[in-house]
């Protein structure tokens, strides 16, 4: 710790800022890449979600027509 506080005396004022603003900026660029990844994950998830939703119908048309089905199989077998 004493080395440090020794360099930092040896250094400007500009110097100091620049330091800290360098610090800032990557602490900010890694918190912003985890934004931006998170909500690209988002997007992915959403865009499956909506070509899930527009397989709906036809899967629902296939759920009425089984259930079609299967209510003439009991009638003809003589369970309805």
């Amino acid at each position: 710790m004493n080395i440090i506080k020794k360099l930092m005396d040896k250094l400007s004022y500009g110097v100091k800022f620049a330091i800290i603003a360098v610090l800032v900026v990557g602490y900010a660029s890694v918190m912003m890449y985890n934004v931006v990844s998170d909500y690209n994950k988002e997007i992915e998830f959403s865009s499956l979600e909506i070509t899930g939703a527009n397989i709906l119908p036809d899967a629902k048309d296939l759920l009425v027509n089984t259930q079609k089905l299967r209510g003439l199989t009991a009638t003809y077998k003589g369970g309805g």
